[in-house]
């Protein structure tokens, strides 16, 4: 593929507000569909932000589970759909600030402890609605109000978050497989919280990519870890 080529693709793919699927990308730039998904994988994969700034001040936490319509299965079942810890910044103005999500393996109190202190600094204080585990979190003295959820109005703008990205995989990617699902919320996060500073976004990703450490394709392609 033409250096040309491939410079378009990582633009239209970082700059665009709403990202471009990979058929998008393929019609546009004139290349195989194949060809603008794997290159947008590897794009995907400079975007993961390690050694990530905790959120820090209050910190709306939440699970949104990822899946079509399956009959038969309500409430919190993982049979055919996958759990995301969800949580995000509130700034004093009611707004939101930075966002992080990531997969989890279940909802289980030791599974969202774990993961809630690795996205979370330290003396933030959460908001949570009134599920179990954050119960036993908070009884264990973890710094939570919980509220009664009453259809996501407690944690409004959380839920407004949850609801965008939904329409974001949905309306941008129509779909995605489960074990790339991580990738798909890492590229939603790497934009959404440089949606402030856009002028720098390309800049950023250039730097990202020039200093990663070189992966195989076969190593891209592994199914996305569960945080455990």
């Amino acid at each position: 593929m033409p250096i040309l080529k491939a410079f378009h693709i990582l633009f239209r793919t970082v700059t665009k507000k709403k990202g471009m699927s990979s058929i998008e990308l393929s019609t546009e730039v004139g290349v195989q569909q194949k060809t603008a998904w794997r290159f947008k994988l590897k794009i995907k994969n400079a975007m993961i932000q390690e050694n990530k700034i905790k959120l820090k001040g209050k910190v709306q936490v939440d699970e949104m589970l990822i899946g079509g319509y399956s009959a038969g299965n309500i409430g919190r079942s993982l049979t055919q759909k996958r759990a995301v810890l969800i949580a995000t910044e509130e700034l004093a103005d009611g707004r939101t600030g930075d966002l992080q999500m990531r997969v989890i393996e279940n909802f289980k109190k030791d599974t969202l402890e774990i993961n809630v202190k690795e996205m979370v600094e330290k003396g933030a204080s959460l908001k949570t609605d009134q599920f179990k585990s954050y119960a036993q979190m908070k009884k264990e003295g973890m710094d939570i109000e919980m509220n009664k959820s009453d259809k996501g109005k407690f944690l409004e703008e959380l839920h407004k978050q949850i609801l965008q990205f939904k329409c974001w995989l949905k309306g941008t990617h129509h779909k995605c497989e489960e074990r790339y699902l991580q990738t798909y919320i890492d590229e939603y996060e790497f934009r959404f919280n440089r949606r402030n500073r856009r002028a720098d976004i390309f800049n950023s990703i250039i730097f990202k990519i020039m200093n990663a450490v070189p992966k195989r394709y076969s190593d891209l392609i592994m199914p996305c870890v569960q945080n455990t």
